[in-house]
């Protein structure tokens, strides 16, 4: 990772593309802004679009513009930086038309014939094997030759062990401090099942995680039961008390449902500061119901500052 931050300052002092690979999470927006951070576009425009986000029409106005009087995201950043977050989700025409731009430098809106010049440095982020998609025609080559010409792979949180607990104590530091104002330490049993844990959604799951451990640690030092990491294996057996797929019901909504119901209550104890009658009140539910729902997902409760293990 040291070696690939080092490759920013010279993709910095480029103009062009960078295509930035790595699976869901892995921290590619971040790598982005800070190559825009580092460059001398530093104080101009830095500006994303989810090309997943939205269908093919929308995408092309988001990003060329219509007219009569509506500016497209390159226009919109001129003299600065585009992202373009999971390029590998662009339809072939869409892909035929920034290819054009890139060759180019201009644009011409949606439903307009002036092409207008802009001067905008160019990020593509995917989580395709992009190779792949070239081979099995979903990708126009040229496209993928011009933006690969300064490309790299962020390796996944699960090959980097040695990262997680710099991050994670960052994390947990900043959300802590948020919450309630002073640090917070992990215990080395918490360190262990950080490492331990496989991280299928990488640095913003455990961003999640430690956001989530900083609710229910309460200001006592950090363990293994405040990181719920069992609920988040996909393979975890299923504690007592969890509410198992009733019969003829669909798994996959079953576990949407059941995950939907864990992040809103998550995210009142956090609104809340872990405070679980305060929690309970903006979930509508009673302070007792609350605890039981914790308990049926397999969630720790939050402790209050003080209280003992």
């Amino acid at each position: 990772m040291l070696h690939l931050y080092r490759l920013i300052d010279s993709f910095a002092a480029s103009p062009l593309p960078v295509l930035v690979m790595g699976e869901t999470g892995v921290g590619k927006e971040v790598y982005a802004r800070t190559l825009h951070a580092r460059s001398a576009r530093a104080g101009q425009p830095f500006l994303r679009a989810h090309c997943a986000a939205c269908s093919e029409a929308q995408q092309e106005g988001e990003l060329f513009g219509a007219e009569p009087s509506r500016a497209g995201l390159f226009e919109s950043a001129d003299s600065g930086t585009v992202l373009l977050d999971e390029v590998g989700e662009l339809s072939l025409p869409l892909q035929a038309r920034l290819l054009r731009f890139l060759e180019s430098g201009e644009v011409v809106r949606v439903g307009g014939v002036t092409p207008r010049r802009v001067d905008v440095r160019l990020i593509c982020a995917t989580h395709r094997d992009l190779e792949a998609e070239v081979a099995a025609g979903r990708f126009r080559a040229d496209l993928f030759f011009r933006l690969a010409g300064l490309g790299l792979y962020l390796p996944p949180l699960r090959q980097r062990p040695d990262d997680i607990e710099a991050l994670a104590r960052y994390f947990l530091e900043r959300s802590t401090r948020r919450l309630q104002g002073h640090e917070a330490r992990l215990l080395p049993s918490a360190l262990q099942a950080l490492r331990e844990h496989p991280w299928p959604g990488n640095i913003r799951q455990l961003h999640h995680v430690m956001e989530r451990a900083a609710v229910f640690c309460g200001g006592l030092p950090v363990g293994p039961e405040h990181l719920a990491l069992s609920v988040l294996a996909p393979s975890a057996p299923r504690r007592a008390g969890t509410v198992a797929t009733p019969p003829g019901e669909p798994p996959g909504l079953r576990a949407h449902l059941v995950a939907a119901e864990r992040q809103h209550i998550l995210e009142a104890l956090e609104q809340c500061a872990g405070n679980q009658t305060r929690a309970a009140r903006l979930l509508q539910l009673s302070r007792r119901g609350l605890l039981k729902k914790l308990d049926a997902l397999g969630l720790p409760r939050p402790r209050k500052k003080g209280q003992e293990e």
